[in-house]
C-alpha cells in the first residue's frame, strides 16, 4: 500500500509512528524544494537515510583508505580430516569463507586492485587451514586497503573507508546481518581540522 501527501497533512512524527505500529518495510521519500531525503524502514525501524543533495560519498571527500575485518571461531567447528580443514578448499585461510565479502566490498567501493601483498599462517592447532590471515592493497585508483580475517577468535566485523574530509565505519561484533554505521567528518570551519563529532549511529538487520 503507497501513501503519499503533504507535511500539511501527515506530520513526520505520525508517519514514522504507524509505520513503527505496522512494522512496515520499505521506503518513505520526503521532497522539498532543496532536497530529496529517502528514509528506509525494515520491520518498523530505521535503518538507513540519505539526502540528494549532501550524499555521504560527497561529504568524505577523496577516497584515500579502506580497511576490514572479518572473523569468529570458523576453525574450531571442524575437525581434523574434514574437508574444510583441507589446506587446498582454504588455501588462504578465513578468505574463502570470510575476508571475501569484505573484499567484495571494497571493491564496489574502491574499484580495481592494482597490487596486493598477504601473509597466512596457521597458528592456533597443529592441523588444518591457516587461521591468521592479512592483506595489504594498493587499488588502481590510488587508494591502500587493509584486510585481516582470524578464523580462531571471537565473532567481529567491521570496515572503515577514509576520506580527506573525514571518515564512516560500519560493522558488529555479530556478522554481517547486523551493523552500527558511524560517521565522522572534518568541521571546515575550525582552523585546526576538529572533527564534527558523531553524526550517524544506526543498527539495522538484513533481509
Amino acid at each position: 500500500m503507497g501513501l503519499e501527501g503533504t507535511l500539511r497533512v501527515f506530520s513526520l512524527t505520525d508517519i514514522f509512528q504507524m509505520l513503527g505500529l505496522q512494522r512496515k518495510t520499505g521506503v518513505l521519500t520526503v521532497e522539498g524544494e532543496d532536497d530529496t531525503i529517502t528514509i528506509s524502514f525494515l520491520g518498523g525501524q530505521v535503518v538507513a537515510a540519505e539526502s540528494e543533495a549532501r550524499r555521504l560519498e560527497n561529504r568524505l571527500g577523496n577516497l584515500l583508505h579502506i580497511e576490514g575485518n572479518f572473523c569468529g571461531p570458523s576453525v574450531y567447528r571442524y575437525g581434523r580430516g574434514h574437508w574444510r580443514q583441507d589446506r587446498d578448499e582454504g588455501p588462504a585461510g578465513g578468505m574463502t569463507g570470510r575476508g571475501v565479502h569484505v573484499v567484495d566490498a571494497m571493491l564496489y567501493l574502491a574499484g580495481q586492485i592494482g597490487e596486493v601483498y598477504a601473509q597466512s599462517f596457521r597458528l592456533a592447532q597443529d592441523f588444518g587451514i591457516d587461521d591468521t590471515t592479512s592483506m595489504l592493497f594498493r587499488f588502481r585508483g590510488g587508494a591502500s586497503g587493509y584486510l585481516g580475517t582470524v578464523i580462531a577468535s571471537a565473532e567481529t566485523w567491521r570496515m572503515q573507508v577514509f576520506g580527506s574530509k573525514g571518515w564512516v565505519e560500519v560493522g558488529d561484533v555479530e556478522h554481517l546481518t547486523t551493523w552500527d554505521m558511524r560517521v565522522c567528518l572534518l568541521d571546515p570551519a575550525m582552523p585546526a581540522g576538529a572533527l564534527a563529532g558523531l553524526i550517524v549511529s544506526r543498527r539495522a538487520m538484513s533481509t
